[in-house]
């Protein structure tokens, strides 16, 4: 009986140090899925100036981004706009992912415009 009981200790253990190492990969909070893009400011061990200046934001402040506008509004939700189009964010992380997509399709198409 003894011998049962440690190796399902044991099991649960790992079990819990598998799930300690899953959730402490990145996850895209909007799809849930992992998001093992590493960044140059994973090897330079600092925070993007982007997350660091969204997530500094007061409520009723806002930032630009070149063409993106982005406001921490009264309601404590993210407003991010661009030329075409206005989008509403609950947090900081979700605005900010979002602006990467818009920033990464800008560069896409200067670097398609200029071939």
């Amino acid at each position: 009986m003894d011998s049962y009981t440690n190796k399902k200790l044991t099991a649960d253990t790992v079990s819990s140090q598998i799930n300690e190492y899953r959730t402490s990969i990145p996850h895209n909070p909007l799809t849930g899925n992992l998001t093992l893009q590493a960044t140059i400011y994973d090897f330079l061990d600092d925070i993007d100036p982007v997350y660091e200046k969204l997530s500094s934001l007061k409520l009723d402040q806002e930032v630009t981004f070149k063409t993106i506008k982005v406001t921490h509004n009264q309601f404590g939700f993210y407003e991010v706009e661009t030329a075409e189009e206005h989008e509403v964010f609950p947090c900081v992380i979700s605005s900010y992912y979002h602006i990467c997509e818009l920033i990464g399709g800008e560069i896409r198409e200067s670097i398609s415009g200029s071939g």
